[in-house]
């Protein structure tokens, strides 16, 4: 389901978000951050806490998109996530813009046990 945004004079009628597979928002009553990837709307709390958003979220501001690179790139040498952080922020151009960065690879676990997919 996609969550409507709340309108403020109430006879309004209710927006839809757009459609996409990515985006930011906000939550009702400015509790949360929201995120989508992949068309899943995430919702994060001031404790950093990530869970599925419900189905019958309002938000206030919601912009989503779909997910087209512009530019893919192979950092090397990526060791943990500050390297890859920093090999994502030598892409960025600006500092007044949005970046959506997509990361594929694997890692080990903390204790090397076992590698986890992603992508």
């Amino acid at each position: 389901m996609i969550p409507y945004l709340r309108p403020i004079i109430p006879d309004c009628p209710i927006p839809k978000i757009q459609p996409g597979d990515t985006g930011i928002g906000v939550r009702d009553h400015l509790n949360g951050e929201l995120t989508a990837m992949d068309g899943i709307i995430y919702s994060i709390v001031a404790t950093g806490t990530a869970t599925v958003a419900p189905d019958d979220l309002q938000a206030p501001y919601m912009s989503m998109l779909t997910f087209e690179p512009t530019k893919t790139i192979t950092p090397t040498n990526i060791e943990c996530y500050k390297s890859l952080r920093e090999a994502a922020i030598l892409q960025i151009s600006s500092i007044n813009s949005f970046y959506a960065f997509r990361a594929k690879g694997s890692h080990l676990c903390p204790f090397g046990v076992r590698p986890r997919r992603y992508g």
